[in-house]
């Protein structure tokens, strides 16, 4: 079975919307890539953060200069024949960044993920995935490619969590469980608290499936903490207008632990 990823987004109030991530997968490492806005095919896009591991075409989640958060979780699905064929197919992490440099909000960004057939790379054995939408207005939105959409602008204290099956299903599993409780007895009071929680549903680095990274953006100030194969005491700390003024740059994981002042 397949157990990997989770996030949760939580409106505190009007300054404060904070998305916590957890990635587990097979293998460790990655890069934290900034892009400021440019000009592509007579389109202005946005500037924007983004993770991954396998080439910055497939980040598996990010932040935009608008605060718009897009990230994915692999889900338990057996795919059905898909025969919208006149759609124009994408790749489901190609998809990520394509929604961060052109969308401003939940509601475009919901808009250009339904003009697409999903390619989800099961030839190369990747599984499907489901993606979390949330945008500094406190919009929400969850979208299972032809199965299962969710949209609202959230009041304070109100949350939305995803693992690895989808919402249709009664299924939850022990990490959503938790997440769910927690947020329910407000345990989020800030980035710090988001990590915490990270921190209480990681996967150990014993097991197969493992957590990579760990990390909470807060989508109104754009701040961005990041916590490496579950070292929870030493959080990398970025604003995102900050680091876009410097330039199109990235910062791979290895080089962060070796920046890192006891190594």
């Amino acid at each position: 079975q397949l157990y990997m990823c989770t996030i949760f987004v939580t409106k505190l109030n009007k300054k404060k919307i904070i998305v916590g991530r957890n990635f587990d997968w097979l293998q460790l490492g990655g890069k934290i890539h900034f892009n400021p806005a440019s000009t592509i095919y007579g389109t202005r896009t946005l500037g924007f953060c983004m993770i991954e591991q396998e080439g910055d075409q497939l980040p598996y989640e990010g932040l935009n200069e608008k605060g718009l958060f897009v990230g994915m979780t692999a889900i338990h699905k057996k795919l059905k024949k898909n025969n919208a064929n006149f759609k124009a197919t994408i790749n489901d992490l190609g998809l990520i960044r394509f929604i961060l440099e052109r969308a401003s909000n939940v509601d475009q960004a919901l808009k250009i993920a339904k003009q697409f057939k999903i390619d989800y790379r099961q030839k190369e054995h990747f599984p499907p995935v489901h993606y979390l939408f949330a945008d500094a207005q406190g919009n929400v939105s969850i979208y299972e490619e032809d199965t299962y959409e969710f949209c609202k602008k959230f009041h304070n204290k109100e949350w939305k969590v995803i693992t690895n099956f989808s919402l249709t299903k009664k299924t939850r599993c022990k990490r959503y469980k938790i997440v769910a409780n927690k947020l329910s007895n407000n345990y989020v009071s800030g980035m710090d608290s988001a990590m915490k929680l990270l921190y209480l549903v990681k996967q150990e680095l014993k097991n197969e499936f493992k957590t990579v990274y760990s990390v909470v953006f807060d989508l109104i100030s754009k701040n961005i903490n990041l916590s490496i194969e579950q070292n929870y005491h030493t959080i990398y700390q970025f604003n995102l207008q900050k680091e876009l003024r410097k330039g199109k740059h990235f910062l791979d994981f290895g080089k962060l632990k070796l920046q890192h002042k006891k190594i």
